[in-house]
């Protein structure tokens, strides 16, 4: 099996004309007669696309929902901060319920609904609105506690809130950078019949 010399993805079949990733012409690449043909194009170091993203590795064609499923760093972030998001609200309606504060009251289940309510936008649809408000209500929230008892707390909940921005934002820049790829269709001359 050899790579495509430009992207770098496995070509299934020898008989490809061109890459069916990103269009380069494998003809001239396979004309180098007894020479080795090198695995990447120059310039293209394949963990420098990494840390820039996983957008140059997605097959083309796919819907925004297959692709930030599947191919998006910044989805997986968001996923991330809701996971801390959830955990924030659980402690919260623990102590709340159980009593182990006096700050803490049934009225704390309010922030409760309100902190997952938020986390599931920015797990299911990675909201950049959803992050944005889930940071701001945990900002004030850190800040009313610390106000309010003195004790430095709701520490989590900011954190899922920057990182909810973080990711919801990539998401977004991913997304554009894989439209922005060349969308060339495979010539059905080079797709291999069973």
């Amino acid at each position: 099996m050899r790579n495509c010399p430009t992207c770098g993805i496995p070509l299934q079949a020898a008989s490809l004309k061109t890459c069916p990733n990103c269009g380069t012409d494998l003809s001239a690449a396979s004309d180098l007669g007894g020479a080795q043909a090198q695995p990447f194009a120059a310039g293209f170091d394949p963990g420098e696309q990494m840390k820039k993203g996983m957008s140059y590795s997605a097959p083309l064609g796919l819907d925004k929902k297959t692709f930030l499923k599947k191919y998006s760093l910044g989805s997986k972030e968001c996923k991330a901060a809701a996971i801390v998001g959830y955990i924030s609200a659980g402690f919260t309606a623990i102590i709340a319920l159980t009593g182990m504060s006096d700050y803490f009251n049934i009225y704390s289940l309010i922030d409760v609904a309100i902190v997952v309510t938020l986390c599931l936008l920015v797990h299911l649809l990675r909201s950049r609105v959803a992050s944005i408000i889930l940071l701001v209500y945990a900002l004030i929230s850190m800040v009313t506690m610390v106000v309010n008892t003195g004790t430095f707390g709701g520490w989590m909940g900011l954190i899922a809130g920057i990182s909810a921005v973080v990711g919801s934002f990539q998401c977004v820049k991913e997304w554009k950078a894989y439209q922005a790829r060349p969308q060339q269709a495979t010539p059905q001359s080079d797709i291999p019949r069973l």
